[in-house]
């Protein structure tokens, strides 16, 4: 995970980063001219506007809290379109608002639409990037800011908000919207895209590619996979937070190195293709903890006290970040998915990420015997019924699966029952590593 070659530079106050985060002394690099530029224009910036659930969240959020904002002074972070300061000023009725972007969309539209919009006289506009900021205030009140990103991390920009939070913010009264947030994970199923990506290669227009199926792994399943929006129906067991922050208290050392571990019960059969991410926020006034954060809540509704970018909830344009396994096993009802993530910042591209995934399946004695007697293979065992070329059959049976037809898994609502033992075996393991950048 080194850095690029010349990737060496100035950080985001033009100074090579030292001390935490730094690298030790070593340059490092926010790759700040790629990441606003492409804030610059309104690509982006319709697909954020375009996402009804994500932005109306923010404004349930504003005018849910309006007794916390009213008469406040407010700090918009990435003001973008300037669609929150608007928000935050009409119906938040905040007495002033900062909008700070570093992108050119702030002075090739963002200047009009504020005027437009009435506000100018109450939203001040101010371009520069947030390690910068001088307000014209000592402190404001309010900082409200859509800083997450795929995996909820990616893009980073959630260290320059803490930075923003600990100069600027009232220290006992101020208020942080969103106030929580959490990663969630999953384990899911996805036969179409390994259909598409990977089972392709096995016949192409009656050519045998299948010696590709290697090389279609790591060059599409060496990042998260972020363009896919997965259903309920994709995912295998009840979904697990494995990072929970608060936005009072969070630092930027907390954002270098992060490490969780993990224990699914498999609620179905299936096949076990890949862990899924997808995070939730909360809007919670200061005075609350973050007990209410807790629990699944894949019934609630997004009420303007907290968001979810959950397959239970409407799509956003984050979609959900999958974490594909390269030999993906077919799992069953009571097998228990374990492991472990960790999640590093890289300490020279600043913007970047690294993702170490450890999972493993265990199943029961009395169940391994009835997958057996199924001739069903498990990773680390091959029964006289079923050869190595068989497992990999085992990943194109899904689409018929709850027939009973195919061989890899069993149909929806099979009985595993069997000898009663306790024991618990591992019949799959795998270590990955992935790369997330913008």
């Amino acid at each position: 995970f080194p850095p690029a070659a010349g990737a060496g530079g100035a950080g985001a106050d033009g100074k090579e980063a030292e001390g935490e985060g730094g690298g030790g002394g070593e340059a490092c690099d926010l790759q700040d001219d790629d990441y606003f530029g492409e804030y610059g224009g309104l690509k982006i910036h319709l697909e954020m506007l375009s996402d009804r659930a994500r932005t109306l969240a923010y404004r349930n959020a504003i005018s849910g809290l309006r007794d916390e904002i009213k008469g406040r002074s407010a700090l918009d972070l990435g003001c973008g379109s300037g669609i929150l300061s608007i928000f935050l000023a009409r119906e938040g009725e905040a007495s002033h608002v900062y909008g700070v972007d570093a992108s050119d969309i702030l002075h090739k539209a963002t200047a009009k639409v504020i005027e437009t919009s009435g506000l100018a006289n109450r939203i001040t506009l101010l371009k520069t990037k947030m390690e910068d900021l001088k307000l014209p205030a000592p402190g404001v009140d309010v900082i409200v800011s859509e800083w997450m990103g795929t995996f909820l991390i990616a893009e980073a920009m959630l260290e320059s908000v803490i930075r923003v939070r600990d100069s600027f913010l009232r220290k006992q009264s101020g208020l942080m919207l969103p106030s929580h947030a959490r990663l969630i994970l999953a384990p899911a199923t996805h036969p179409e895209f390994w259909e598409r990506k990977i089972l392709f290669w096995d016949n192409v227009y009656g050519v045998d590619m299948s010696a590709l199926r290697k090389l279609a792994c790591e060059e599409f399943l060496r990042r998260p996979v972020h363009t896919e929006v997965l259903k309920p129906s994709n995912i295998l067991s009840t979904p697990q937070s494995i990072w929970d922050m608060n936005m009072y208290t969070v630092t930027v050392g907390d954002l270098e190195d992060h490490s969780s571990a993990f224990s699914f019960d498999v609620l179905k059969p299936a096949t076990l293709h890949c862990l899924a991410a997808w995070f939730d926020v909360a809007f919670l006034p200061r005075s609350h903890n973050s007990s209410e954060m807790e629990g699944g809540r894949q019934d609630s509704k997004d009420d303007g006290t907290w968001y979810s970018t959950s397959p239970y909830h409407e799509p956003s344009h984050w979609k959900h970040a999958l974490l594909f396994l390269e030999e993906p096993p077919s799992v069953y009802a009571g097998d228990k998915i374990h492991g472990s993530v960790n999640i590093s910042r890289n300490k020279f591209l600043r913007r970047h990420f690294q993702i170490k995934l450890v999972v493993s399946v265990t199943r029961a004695d009395s169940k391994r015997a009835s997958c057996m007697k199924m001739g069903v293979a498990e990773r680390g065992f091959e029964t006289k019924e079923t050869s190595r070329a068989d497992i990999n059959d085992q990943h194109k049976s899904l689409e018929i699966a709850n027939e009973g037809k195919g061989r890899g898994v069993p149909p929806e609502g099979a009985s595993m029952e069997g000898e009663n033992q306790r024991a618990e075996h591992i019949v799959f393991k795998e270590e990955h590593t992935y790369f997330m950048w913008r």
